[in-house]
């Protein structure tokens, strides 16, 4: 029996010869054909994950949403790709960035929102918005003051960026009771004052919507070396006042009413006396400034240089004298 059952099995098992070389050839297009399949899923995989990201982002993201920059990509054209739009115009200037790739990358912020940045060392009346890290007593940051300008903290120019768009100005203005995220100053420090007077006289200014200036009443002659004269015009300029161009001794301006003397920076000689009988106040040019820090703003002729005040009391004496001396002829 055993051996009939060997003689069977033999004969129901089939005998076949296979080519090594055809064997390896349909191994490896197996193995193509499995690869191929894979790709084409994962391929497949893909797809389907980013049309779910799409439709998250859709639902998740606002419309006015505001990219990102990349660290690779400029901001100007991050922002040419958000829609925006700029309702007034907005010139701005800074002031105390001297970080060169700081102050480039807010330039680009503001051109990227559709605003213009003042480039010019001196004050230029065109600026609407001067943006500060820290205020000080420059003739920028003054004029803006004299101008009604907003001066602001550079958090302004950050939460435009990711807005989009140039946000309302009151919790980045210095002073603004509104501002609640600014930096403090010491109390009675000089830049305390300062953040008080912008936003005091802006406020002042401008409540009726029409701009004036702090110094609009003012009709001025300056004696002093000429680049400080430039400097100290273009100050009252910037409050709406005008400064007179006449020459020593300066008895020929008419309507004048404020005389600003610096004697040890121009040593041409002018007629003090002309100004006191005419009653112009002769000042030194720090009062301008602290015209526009301090409150209440001080008299002017309480802050007369020396020389006026003796001159004054000389000629009020001298007046008494000839009062007393008509009173005794008669």
């Amino acid at each position: 029996l055993p051996a009939n059952t060997e003689v069977a099995e033999s004969q129901n098992t089939a005998i076949t010869w296979e080519d090594p070389q055809e064997r390896e050839a349909r191994q490896r297009i197996n193995a193509e054909l499995t690869r191929d399949t894979q790709e084409i899923l994962d391929e497949q995989m893909q797809h389907q994950q980013k049309a779910e990201a799409t439709d998250n982002d859709k639902e998740n993201k606002p419309d006015n949403d505001v990219k990102v920059p990349h660290s690779k990509q400029s901001l100007s054209k991050v922002f040419e790709s958000n829609n925006h739009t700029t309702k007034r115009n907005h010139v701005f200037v800074l002031s105390g960035l001297n970080d060169q790739e700081d102050r480039d990358r807010y330039v680009e912020i503001i051109e990227g929102l559709g605003g213009t940045i003042c480039q010019e060392q001196s004050w230029d009346p065109s600026v609407t918005h001067l943006v500060t890290v820290k205020p000080n007593r420059s003739e920028k940051i003054l004029s803006a003051i004299a101008s009604g300008r907003w001066v602001l903290n550079l958090s302004y120019l950050e939460a435009s960026m990711e807005a989009g768009k140039f946000v309302k100005e009151d919790e980045h203005e210095w002073g603004n009771p509104s501002a609640v995220d600014l930096p403090e100053f010491p109390q009675d420090s000089i830049e305390e004052k300062l953040v008080a007077a912008a936003y005091r006289w802006r406020t002042a200014l401008t409540t009726d919507g029409e701009c004036r200036g702090a110094f609009q009443n003012m009709k001025a002659i300056i004696h002093s070396s000429k680049e400080r004269v430039q400097s100290l015009a273009r100050l009252v300029n910037s409050g709406h006042g005008e400064v007179v161009s006449v020459k020593p001794p300066y008895t020929e301006g008419e309507d004048i009413t404020h005389f600003f003397v610096e004697p040890h920076k121009n040593p041409s000689k002018y007629d003090l006396a002309h100004f006191v009988s005419q009653k112009i106040p002769c000042l030194p040019p720090v009062y301008l400034s602290n015209y526009l820090i301090m409150d209440p703003i001080p008299d002017a002729y309480e802050n007369c240089i020396d020389e006026y005040k003796k001159i004054e009391r000389d000629m009020s004496n001298g007046k008494q004298k000839a009062i007393r001396r008509s009173r005794s002829t008669r």
